[in-house]
């Protein structure tokens, strides 16, 4: 350590050791230990985590609307008429199947929160 209280080679501060060992604070034991803290009862309070009730409920959705478009058969295409292939049908279903989902997954996670107040 150096002895004008700079930073010696482990990047400790020599000043407040060269204190001390002038004051005398490092000889002497500490007045009187801590006394044992009682235990303290709380009550934790478990909410659900809505992002994961959302998520589920919008997977859940958009797999259900899957599962409706392919077991549906396609019509005929007729001359007049606007045909969707099964895959348009599945992105604009299975994005009202997730929405529909997450809306009611909310509703589950905010009904489970209500429940355990």
């Amino acid at each position: 350590m150096t002895e004008q209280g700079g930073i010696d080679e482990a990047g400790t501060v020599a000043a407040t050791d060269r204190a001390e060992r002038q004051t005398g604070q490092d000889d002497q034991p500490d007045a009187a230990p801590p006394a044992p803290r009682e235990p303290v009862e709380v009550r934790l309070r478990r909410t659900p985590r809505y992002l994961r009730f959302v998520l589920v409920g919008a997977v859940i959705g958009f797999l259900i609307a899957a599962i409706v478009v392919s077991l549906r058969d396609l019509p005929a295409a007729d001359p007049g008429h606007l045909v969707y292939s099964k895959r348009t049908i599945l992105g604009y279903l299975g994005m009202i199947g997730a929405l529909f989902g997450a809306v009611l997954g909310a509703a589950v996670a905010v009904l489970a929160d209500r429940l355990h107040r």
